[in-house]
């Protein structure tokens, strides 16, 4: 930000001028090698001292380097303005977003006078990384008009904001412009060139790679830019010379361990296993590998797919596109995950009907080797569904190897392949079932092989989350009779039919029973725990957190299992406390502001907890569940119309979230209009058939009615569609109103009683 823009000669101690001189000169390993050599003792006497040794390091892409010199820069200069933006850089860097928004708010009067506009757009990028991107567009708008705006760093730092928001566009035309101001910053061009390739313009970005070699200046970046983008285009001779002089070339690089990897992959296709094996010689654990043969032994294959950038909540689409590469389609994931009506996520059965709309058939396979190998034999890469502790991703496998024994695998946000041992790689996609193979309609042969393999698990488990999203109770009961409760998948498929399909009592009991299986595996358990309220999770947290120390989830995962059981406990000032250090390095996950606001209403401060919530909803803006969380919150405020109105604009907002009906229909039961209550509740009944509380609210309103022919027949429903809830006792049902006739709120009933069941 100072010594690599080469349009000035900073001022540095006498010591430094060698290396500075060879950096402005381009020469950066050579800088690295006099910088490496003159580090130590009292050689940093100035800031600037330190900005150049963190500016070798950044070109370097020895990061640790160069975090612990912006650290110690901070240490000896605190009121260095370029020091204190390499600071708020490295807890950028480390994803301590809360704590670098506190720190530039704090730099206010004094960074925020003296370099207003740098100050402002560092801060947008602290937000726009965070995730807050309604925050990045406000600070966005009030650094337009600050002096040094066209500035190359003012550029530069906007243009990460705009990537930081994943307006790609905007971001590679600020990109653009901060190059051509200061066209000797390759920092800057290199990054401009992945903006270029994560939007699939790739003659573009190579022209600004070959401008950065041209121009002779040295960047660890570039170098592994060319390196990759050569394998992405299936140019493997090509690629193989460019990863093999990074390594020769970035010693220091802390990408060498997929550098490495990626390298040992390629090796290991182009048939040269000895070289793949000096390569790693021993250490392929370290590397994610396995041991590497002497010699070739069966097949193998690797499907180059495109250097995409998955954005935000688009992975699915992201890689419909890259599965969908190999086959000729050059497929928008923006585009896609608009027409897929992605929200916090695509389901994978909008994925399907998308695909179905445009020439696409999308195949459930078994999780199989020779399922696997049959499909990718015919050029068509897989995508594979994960579960994690919170979420749920997919990446796809695009090759593998019988002398490793390996799958290989492309996530979509990330460039380097990962080879996984069979067993493992394939575990990896249990919960579901299988994978899913996206073939072009066209070939008639490859589909005719898929359906040959096909995994019904994991078939059944798509019918079934798209016949409960589209309200088909008779298919979603087939789908879910498929799959049997000791598959992998049964986890989800409950979670699918709950409310649908089987009641919530069933639900709790399928879900205390995998939770205490001590057989089980972690993750599973641990997503059945979170599925019960605190009563039931009380007893169970303990076990489960004995458990954690032996199969080792890391220690994010034990901080979470420690708040779930501090709050369950009731120990609200101890969990606020380990909500906030989840919050230093999960500043953008919005489940943990989710939290703290519920902490924060406990402990009466419903202020902050508002807050809390608001943070939450910016990172989150497309889950309804938490505009509804905050609507609960501010009703006491509002008149029964304001607080319908606004479930109407929920419903507005995302229509195929059925889970609104049921909530709007328990406001409209305080409500003036019976008819009005009536029609919400018994369509809510329609979407949730095996939901308790939907008919002990019809029951307990007909019965103020003094309904009894109504009261009745509900129950007799209720009773077919929940033995297990409602069972032949008449004890549900409440006790009748005294002095309640029939007449009294007969008008409230619609005339045709057929209308109402």
């Amino acid at each position: 930000m100072l010594f690599e823009l080469r349009d000035t000669i900073p001022e540095v101690s006498p010591s430094w001028i060698e290396a500075r001189d060879a950096f402005l000169a381009g020469h950066s390993r050579k800088a690295w090698a006099l910088a490496t050599n003159l580090r130590g003792g009292n050689a940093l006497r100035l800031a600037n001292d330190f900005i150049l040794n963190v500016e070798i390091a950044r070109a370097s892409s020895a990061h640790r380097t160069y975090m612990a010199l912006a650290r110690g820069a901070m240490r000896a200069f605190p009121e260095d303005p370029i020091v204190r933006l390499y600071h708020a850089r490295v807890l950028l860097t480390r994803g301590r977003y809360t704590e670098g928004l506190e720190f530039l708010l704090g730099c206010e009067s004094t960074l925020g006078r003296s370099h207003r506009a740098l100050w402002t757009t560092e801060l947008a990028n602290m937000y726009g990384a965070a995730g807050f991107d309604a925050s990045c567009r406000k600070w966005l708008a009030a650094a337009r008009n600050e002096s040094g705006i066209d500035a190359p760093l003012a550029l530069y730092t906007q243009s990460c904001a705009c990537e930081g928001m994943q307006q790609w566009e905007l971001a590679i035309e600020l990109a653009a412009k901060c190059v051509a101001a200061a066209p000797d910053w390759t920092r800057a061009r290199a990054y401009l060139a992945n903006c270029l390739l994560a939007r699939g313009r790739v003659e573009e970005a190579e022209r600004e790679l070959a401008e950065a070699v041209r121009r002779g200046h040295e960047e660890a970046l570039v170098d592994m830019s060319r390196a990759m983008l050569a394998m992405s285009l299936g140019r493997f001779d090509e690629a193989r010379q460019a990863l093999e002089a990074v390594l020769r070339d970035w010693p220091q690089a802390e990408f060498l361990h997929w550098v490495r990897r990626t390298l040992c992959i390629l090796l290991v296709e182009l048939g040269d296993l000895e070289a793949a094996r000096q390569l790693v010689a021993g250490h392929e654990q370290r590397y994610a590998l396995p041991e590497i043969p002497e010699v070739a032994s069966g097949s193998h294959s690797y499907l180059p797919l495109p250097l995409v950038a998955q954005n935000k909540n688009q992975c699915v689409p992201t890689s419909v596109a890259m599965a969908a590469f190999p086959q000729g389609y050059r497929l928008d994931p923006d585009v896609m995950f608009r027409e897929m009506h992605g929200r916090e996520g695509t389901p994978l059965w909008r994925m399907r009907s998308w695909a179905e709309e445009h020439g696409l058939s999308v195949i459930p396979i078994r999780l199989e080797k020779e399922a696997i190998v049959s499909i990718l034999a015919h050029g068509v890469p897989l995508i594979g569904a994960l579960e994690g502790p919170f979420n749920s991703h997919v990446d796809v496998i695009c090759g593998y190897n019988d002398s490793l024994q390996t799958l290989y695998v492309r996530d979509p946000a990330h460039w380097a392949p990962a080879a996984w041992p069979w067993e493992l790689g394939l575990a990896r996609y249990a919960m579901h079932g299988g994978v899913y193979a996206v073939i072009d309609q066209g070939r008639t042969e490859v589909l005719a092989a898929a359906n040959s393999v096909r995994a019904e698990h994991c078939a059944a488990l798509l019918e079934l989350s798209q016949a409960v999203a589209q309200g088909e109770i008779a298919k979603a009961e087939r789908a879910y009779t498929c799959i049997p409760d000791e598959v992998d998948a049964a986890t989800l498929r409950d979670g699918y039919a709950v409310n649908v399909v089987i009641s919530p009592l069933k639900f709790r009991e399928r879900m205390r029973a995998i939770s205490e299986d001590e057989n089980a595996k972690l993750l599973p358990r641990f997503r059945a725990l979170m599925s019960l309220g605190s009563d039931d999770a009380r007893d169970l947290l303990d076990k489960l957190l004995e458990t954690e120390k032996s199969q080792r989830l890391g220690v994010g995962m034990r901080r979470y299992l420690t708040l779930q059981k501090q709050m369950a406990d009731g120990h609200w000032r101890q969990a606020l406390a380990s909500v906030e250090r989840l919050l230093l390095s999960g500043g953008g996950i919005s489940h943990f502001w989710e939290l703290k606001s519920d902490i924060l209403a406990e402990l009466g401060d419903h202020e902050s907890s508002r807050d809390a919530l608001g943070k939450a909803i910016e990172l989150e803006p497309l889950r309804i569940s938490l505009r509804e969380k905050a609507l609960h919150q501010s009703a006491h405020r509002m008149t029964l119309a304001e607080y319908l109105e606004e479930f109407d604009s929920l419903l507005a907002r995302d229509p195929d979230d059925k889970r609104l009906l049921w909530a709007r229909a328990d406001a409209l039961m305080e409500g003036p209009d019976g008819r009005e209550y009536e029609r919400a509740a018994l369509e809510a009944s329609r979407w949730f058939p095996r939901a308790p509380a939907v008919y002990l609210g019809l029951l307990n309103w007909y019965q103020a009615q003094g309904r009894r022919d109504l009261t009745d027949a509900m129950l007799k429903l209720a009773r077919e569609r929940l033995p297990d809830v409602f069972g032949d006792s008449s004890e549900v049902v409440p006790q009748e109103p005294s002095g309640a006739t029939e007449g009294d709120d007969a008008k409230a009933l619609p005339d045709d009683k057929d209308e109402l069941l």
